[in-house]
């Protein structure tokens, strides 16, 4: 018998998602959460540091 191609393993956990346990899904929001952080900070950074070019330029 073959190997179930690519297509149908995407298919079948399609079908059959992976059961998280609480630990996967509390580390999974952990990552988002630091993720959203990560990108607000080297936003406010960027405003920070280009704020007083833009002073210049108004």
């Amino acid at each position: 018998m073959a190997a179930p191609s690519s297509t149908e393993l995407r298919i079948a956990s399609s079908i059959r998602p992976t059961q998280m346990n609480s630990t996967d899904q509390v580390a999974m929001v952990a990552d988002q959460l630091l993720d959203q952080n990560t990108m607000a900070a080297d936003e406010l950074h960027d405003q920070i540091t280009l704020a007083p070019e833009l002073r210049g330029l108004a």
